[in-house]
């Protein structure tokens, strides 16, 4: 009988070693996994934010929001990325999610996206926040694609666009100023020397070289949106079966006038509140050329748009 029992125990002790040794593996194998990764260009069909990222306790710590659209917003299947492009190496946050009735109140559809929120953490002794700059990528929980979004970690700050070659317009002195200090960039284009900037709810178009501008790009400014909600747009676009939404200017009747800006001239637009914005895309177009210039960007959601 003591014969028996020991050869029992052993063969309990043996399968226990086992299932350790496989679960041990596979956990390895997933950490593994989690570290491998596809650069994907933003293809839009993900509606994201980084509301704010902070130091605490020894952590950074970056709060935020994604869902895909035209699905049910999932909990836990999203993760943020730290990408060091230099070293090709990225850094997994730990992830935790909660929900943003916020988010689903603004993009409000047969859809329920209230599962959107995130808080992702990681230690700031595993990065070199003062020398590295980082780029915010996203992606689907044992998915190899991470979708980039323009959105960089420089000096432990959010930028909006790559550290490394973008030249901030000169604005000290200026009413523009406030306008970059305190807004956020949504798009860049250096060899048209165009910026554009939100500030709370509006967009600023900022055109150096004006002169040479209006005369290649002409002064009509295409400004169109795409949103969820087809039902709240303009009805001569319901009836015509657009969904999305064009309401363009030519620039001088919307040039912030009266106001020192510089070297700019700036042309100012609301953003439309009455309904859900999901993708801007503006810049100069030509019927016989095509697009002169591009850009495509979501505007920054702030409080007010999303009716906190």
């Amino acid at each position: 009988m003591k014969f028996l029992k020991k050869r029992v125990a052993i063969r309990t002790l043996v399968c226990v070693g086992m299932l350790v040794i496989i679960w041990g593996s596979y956990a390895f194998g997933m950490k593994l996994l989690s570290y491998r990764f596809e650069l994907r260009k933003d293809s839009f069909s993900y509606m994201y934010q980084i509301d704010s990222v902070e130091t605490q306790g020894g952590k950074l710590v970056l709060s935020g929001w994604i869902f895909r659209l035209g699905v049910d917003a999932e909990k836990e299947k999203y993760e943020v990325l730290l990408y060091d492009k230099q070293q090709e190496k990225i850094y997994v946050p730990k992830m935790k999610y909660e929900k943003r009735e916020d988010v689903n109140a603004y993009f409000l559809c047969e859809y329920d996206y209230t599962k959107c929120g995130f808080v992702a953490s990681i230690r700031t002794s595993r990065l070199d926040l003062e020398n590295t700059d980082y780029e915010i990528l996203l992606r689907k929980n044992t998915k190899r694609e991470a979708y980039q979004t323009g959105i960089f970690l420089s000096n432990g700050k959010i930028v909006y666009a790559d550290p490394n070659g973008f030249v901030p317009p000169e604005t000290a002195g200026t009413d523009l100023e406030e306008v970059v200090e305190k807004g956020i960039l949504r798009a860049y284009r250096p060899e048209k020397d165009i910026y554009v900037y939100q500030y709370q709810e509006r967009l600023y178009w900022f055109v150096k070289d004006a002169g040479s501008y209006f005369e290649t790009d002409g002064e009509y400014i295409e400004y169109l949106l795409d949103t969820n909600q087809y039902d709240r747009l303009p009805e001569r676009r319901k009836k015509n079966n657009w969904n999305w939404d064009n309401i363009g200017f030519n620039f001088t009747q919307k040039e912030w006038t009266g106001k020192d800006t510089g070297n700019y001239r700036v042309a100012v637009s609301e953003l439309p509140t009455e309904y859900a914005v999901t993708k801007v895309w503006t810049g100069a177009h030509k019927n016989d050329i095509g697009w002169l210039w591009r850009a495509d960007f979501r505007p920054y959601y702030t409080k007010e748009l999303l009716g906190k």
